[in-house]
């Protein structure tokens, strides 16, 4: 079974899709069964994604050739968004808002544009430490801020990102645009 890696305390040589040696790209002591363990689960999310895509094409159809039955089932999931989705929403944003705040739940308040921190979770914004929140909604198709929150918990929570009000959010941006404004005019 492992006659195709070397000693397991060692530098592991895993197999690529061709069956041919190749170095552990980590250069660790990950184990030839860790590799085919990852392997597996790729390959089996693959199959996942592929019965989900017939899955959804298969219920497209159907409720395309059954009208009415596709008016009660539109009827029914549109009651179930109006109750669900918002409590559903407001826990994916505090999950958000919690990792990126460090748990403290509050606006990182880099302007000091107040004294007490601010704590109300309905007015706290996700900020793009860098900018390019447009570029990155037109990249990724987001139509709105839950997209971006989803997308966050999706990916990890990746770095970038700094939690906001909704007031310091505003001031940052006309900072932003002063300064372009001001650098714009140095140039012409």
């Amino acid at each position: 079974m492992f006659s195709n890696r070397m000693s397991m305390r060692t530098n592991t040589i895993h197999l690529d899709e061709r069956g041919k040696d190749k170095p552990d790209p980590l250069n660790s002591s990950t184990t030839y069964q860790c590799y085919m363990l990852d392997r597996r689960t790729r390959e089996y999310r693959q199959q996942l994604d592929i019965k989900h895509k017939n899955q959804n094409n298969d219920r497209r159809e159907w409720l395309r050739t059954h009208p009415q039955s596709a008016k009660h089932y539109h009827e029914y999931h549109r009651n179930y968004s109006r109750l669900y989705m918002p409590k559903w929403r407001l826990n994916i944003k505090t999950m958000v808002v919690k990792h990126y705040s460090n748990g403290t739940m509050a606006c990182s308040n880099p302007f000091s544009a107040h004294k007490e921190p601010f704590i109300d979770i309905r007015a706290l914004t996700i900020d793009h430490i860098n900018n390019g929140g447009e570029k990155q909604k037109r990249v990724l198709g987001f139509k709105a801020g839950h997209s971006l929150q989803l997308w966050l918990v999706r990916n990890h929570y990746p770095k970038g990102y700094q939690i906001l009000c909704a007031n310091c959010q505003l001031i940052k941006e006309i900072e932003r645009r002063r300064v372009e404004r001001e650098t714009h005019a140095e140039l012409v």
